[in-house]
């Protein structure tokens, strides 16, 4: 299997966003009140939504041969 270099960054851009979520999850579970603007459930799902475009990125760059 072949993974292109971009496919390569799209891999870890998606990593990075994935991090991020999870950090923004603990900080919303763990702290009351309302969070910080980079940590609101707005951030979180737009977050999603590009971890979810660059996996969809990946998924083209990949080739069996």
């Amino acid at each position: 299997m072949k993974i292109t270099k971009e496919a390569r960054m799209h891999l870890e851009t998606a990593e990075l966003l994935i991090r991020g979520i999870q950090q923004s999850i603990k900080i919303n579970d763990s702290e009351p009140g309302t969070p910080p603007p980079e940590h609101s459930i707005e951030s979180i799902k737009r977050r999603c939504i590009q971890a979810r475009q660059e996996l969809l990125q990946l998924e083209h760059g990949v080739s069996p041969y």
